[in-house]
């Protein structure tokens, strides 16, 4: 049983009940009054005695999840006899007291599925004109448990399998890819995400003054050599010599496509493959970047 289903329970019981006249569910200040809005609509107009369900704290514990409301019963407040000073108000209390109870035993034995209202977790507090209008009634403060387990199999949520790990070795690495990771990709297609996480320290500026688009290094991530497939790229800044971190995730399709296209590559520095028909541009030589303080790559499988 969901939240949604034990407050939808609550009024399905209010209305049936043959003296409560209205329903709320809310904060305090969503309760709906009749002193204040004479408009007569009774979506926002108090229709009384007038139930009002207001959440609490819910809480788990291993397999049960227990629910606490304040259910609120107000009626409004009649005048009192001289002679009998505060019997209207108390009246109206006792009767509140009573419709809290007709609408916790519903609950506890007007279904099959049986929610377990903790019986003896049950408080009462008396109020008088608490809110706008001049009303009476009572408060209870009540649990509700609801045995949930928690259920893995049915979230909503991908799953990521580790399948392979690569540490970067903490060496010179240069522009041109003299380095780079290598992983043979398995023959069915399948979902990756792939993870990167490079530190580089005192990366050398670039100072050979190449043009765009080849002025700017990457760690570049793409598949095969004769016709190559290009997933992501991500640019540092090849104009600071301080400690960079180069961190990111992609998400790809992968399958096995022949013999010369079925690796995957992730490399520090420009991609000499890369295809740029509007300039005639070359690749140039770059200085190296020194230093690698951390570095690895992770591939996981969508399971």
């Amino acid at each position: 049983m969901t939240y949604q289903e034990i407050v939808n329970r609550i009024q399905s019981v209010v209305d049936n009940h043959f003296q409560l006249a209205d329903f709320g569910y809310g904060d305090l200040s969503d309760l709906k009054t009749r002193f204040e809005n004479t408009s007569g609509d009774s979506a926002v107009q108090a229709d009384y005695p007038y139930l009002f369900l207001n959440p609490g704290t819910h809480s788990r514990s291993g397999s049960t999840i227990t629910y606490n409301f304040n259910m609120i019963v107000m009626d409004m407040t009649r005048g009192e006899v001289d002679d009998q000073p505060y019997n209207n108000q108390l009246a109206i209390q006792s009767q509140c007291q009573q419709m809290i109870d007709d609408v916790l035993a519903n609950l506890y034995y007007g279904f099959k599925d049986l929610p377990e209202v903790v019986r003896t977790n049950i408080s009462y507090q008396p109020f008088n004109e608490r809110f706008q209008d001049a009303v009476s009634g009572m408060t209870a403060s009540l649990s509700i448990e609801v045995p949930q387990g928690l259920n893995d199999c049915i979230a909503p949520i991908q799953e990521w399998e580790l399948v392979d790990s690569f540490q970067i070795p903490a060496q010179t690495y240069d522009y041109n890819f003299g380095n780079m990771v290598q992983w043979l990709i398995p023959q069915a297609i399948e979902t990756y995400k792939i993870e990167w996480d490079v530190r580089l320290g005192n990366v050398a500026p670039f100072t050979t003054g190449g043009t765009a688009p080849f002025d700017v290094p990457y760690l570049t991530i793409w598949q095969g050599t004769d016709s190559p497939k290009f997933f992501a790229q991500e640019a540092y800044d090849s104009q600071t010599v301080n400690l960079q971190a180069i961190v990111g995730d992609t998400i790809i399709s992968l399958e096995d496509e022949g013999p010369d296209d079925n690796t995957l590559f992730v490399g520090l520095g420009y991609d000499p493959n890369q295809y740029y028909p509007d300039t005639s541009e070359v690749p140039v030589n770059i200085p190296t970047i020194s230093n690698v303080v951390f570095g690895t790559v992770k591939i996981y499988r969508l399971v």
